[in-house]
């Protein structure tokens, strides 16, 4: 009963408006072959060596796996979306993700929104495309299963960042 009544109330002070406009953009953006970097110190995310001390024995034998995936497996040309919606005065933009954006990802992606002029920023991952999670050269640094994951490697969240600019500036208002 006590969520019904905040229901009730809360809509009961929305006001409708017929001042609207809409407008949609889509593009695709080619982020080229995958670059997953499957080291065995990145994926032990060890900062010494330890026991065995792979660091080290990945520094001499220069041990890297840098996996680049079909695109059978994960798609190389992903979709972005950005939606305007001017409501009396107030521009709304919403802009689609395909795959998982870590929080610092996503407060990048508001922030440059914002600085294009966008009252109001609205994040809709996991749209048109699932390529995986995405995170910022830091989150990636860290390590776990989202930069393990993160199919671009370390570069990831500059190609994110740039696709859904990239939608977003083609619907702002001027």
């Amino acid at each position: 009963p006590i969520i019904a009544a905040a229901i009730v109330d809360a809509r009961s002070k929305v006001t409708t408006s017929e001042n609207m406009t809409v407008a949609a953009v889509s593009d695709t953006v080619d982020f080229g072959k995958t670059n997953l970097n499957l080291t065995l110190a990145r994926i032990s995310n060890c900062t010494h060596g330890g026991f065995l001390d792979i660091c080290g024995l990945c520094r001499v034998l220069d041990c890297d796996a840098d996996l680049h995936l079909s695109d059978k497996w994960v798609e190389e040309k992903l979709k972005f979306t950005a939606i305007r919606f001017d409501i009396d005065g107030v521009s709304t933009l919403t802009v689609t993700i395909p795959g998982e954006a870590l929080v610092e990802l996503g407060s990048q992606i508001r922030a440059d929104s914002l600085a294009l002029g966008f009252d109001q920023v609205l994040l809709a991952g996991y749209s048109n495309d699932h390529a995986g999670y995405f995170t910022t050269p830091d989150e990636y640094d860290i390590g776990g299963y989202e930069s393990q994951l993160s199919f671009w490697g370390i570069e990831t969240s500059a190609k994110v960042r740039a696709g859904c600019n990239q939608v977003a500036a083609k619907i702002v208002k001027h």
